[in-house]
C-alpha cells in the first residue's frame, strides 16, 4: 500500500468518455464478474478511481493489468497532488486486453518508491450473463 495515495471506489468498464461539461460518462461497468461467452476475448477496459493524497507529493504511477498473475499490459502516468483535504479522481482510458481462459485480472498500482498495491479485482467467467427485462406500464387509474 502507498504510503502517499489512498484509493476507494475503484471501478472497471468499457469505456470511459468525457462530456463537455467536464462530467464523466462510465460505459459498461462491470458490477461482479466479467463474463464472457468464448475465450479466448479480446476486450477493452478502462479503470475510474477515486484517490486522495496522504502528502502533498508529485508521484509516478504504473497500472499493471494481470491475469493469475500473467501480465496483460501497463499504463504510466503521474499524479501531482495539490490537496490534502479533497478526493480526485483518475480515468484511464481503455486499454486492449487478450484474455486466453478463466481466471482473476488485478488492476496493480506500482508507485516510484516501488509500493505496489492492487487497486481492483475481477473474476472473468465463462457463461451468460443474467438479466431483468422490465417494461413500462401505465399507473392504474383510481377513482375519486
Amino acid at each position: 500500500m502507498s504510503k502517499k495515495i489512498r484509493f476507494r471506489n475503484v471501478l472497471l468498464c468499457d469505456d470511459i468518455r468525457q462530456e463537455i461539461s467536464n462530467k464523466l460518462i462510465l460505459i459498461g461497468v462491470y458490477t461482479g464478474h466479467i463474463v464472457l461467452s468464448e475465450f479466448p476475448a479480446n476486450i477493452r477496459l478502462a479503470v475510474y478511481a477515486e484517490f486522495k493524497p496522504r502528502e502533498l507529493t508529485v508521484e509516478d504511477v504504473q497500472l499493471r493489468y494481470k491475469l493469475d498473475g500473467k501480465l496483460l499490459a501497463t499504463i504510466s502516468g503521474r499524479v501531482e497532488a495539490h490537496d490534502l483535504d479533497s478526493w480526485a479522481t483518475a480515468a484511464i482510458p481503455a486499454l486492449p486486453l487478450q484474455l486466453e481462459s478463466m481466471g482473476e485480472l488485478s488492476i496493480e498500482a506500482q508507485f516510484g518508491d516501488g509500493s505496489v498495491e492492487v487497486i481492483g479485482r475481477k473474476q472473468i467467467i465463462s457463461g451468460e450473463v443474467t438479466r431483468l427485462s422490465l417494461t413500462n406500464q401505465p399507473a392504474p387509474q383510481v377513482d375519486e
